[in-house]
């Protein structure tokens, strides 16, 4: 007699090699998704001070970027792991006014990121000339996983690079 199928031994040994197989993939698959979240917000924050930049010269005033924690107003140097905001800062103070123009808001939907800036200013303002204030370096990364470091230079130019260290 003829009989098909697979033995209780055969189908023990499937189920210890997919268990073993998916013990290796699964801590390389949450290590790749936060990679990949640390790369899009240094991207996004990369894009959005770019655009900050180009809109102070495209309107001959200053443009902001500042941390937000609501989407509407500065929050300070700590709230960037929250999101920010882009604006036409014609005052020149560094806080979003009701009378100033809001070009972007950003929001960040992750909570494992950690986003912190070296100055603890909680903006950077761009000159109508495309110059930085100052020359701030912001930090994107996640627990026990090395980041990415973003330097915008007063010249405007923002460049990015691996962090050196691995997050706390």
């Amino acid at each position: 007699m003829n009989q098909k199928g697979f033995t209780l031994i055969e189908l023990m040994f499937v189920m210890a090699v997919t268990a073993i197989l998916m013990a290796i993939a699964v801590p390389s698959f949450s290590d790749l998704i936060a990679r990949q979240r640390i790369a899009s917000a240094a991207s996004d924050f990369s894009t959005d001070l770019a655009l900050a930049r180009m809109e102070a010269m495209r309107r001959g005033g200053r443009a902001t970027v500042c941390a937000s924690t609501d989407g509407t107003t500065c929050a300070g140097g700590t709230a960037w792991r929250t999101g920010w905001i882009v604006f036409a800062d014609t005052n020149g103070n560094g806080a979003h006014e009701a009378a100033e123009p809001l070009i972007k808001v950003r929001r960040l939907e992750s909570a494992t990121l950690q986003f912190t800036e070296a100055a603890g200013t909680g903006f950077a303002m761009f000159q109508s000339t495309g110059r930085l204030n100052a020359q701030l370096i912001w930090t994107i990364c996640s627990t026990g996983r090395t980041g990415r470091v973003l330097n915008a230079r007063i010249t405007g130019a923002v460049t990015g690079y691996p962090t050196a260290t691995v997050c706390p």
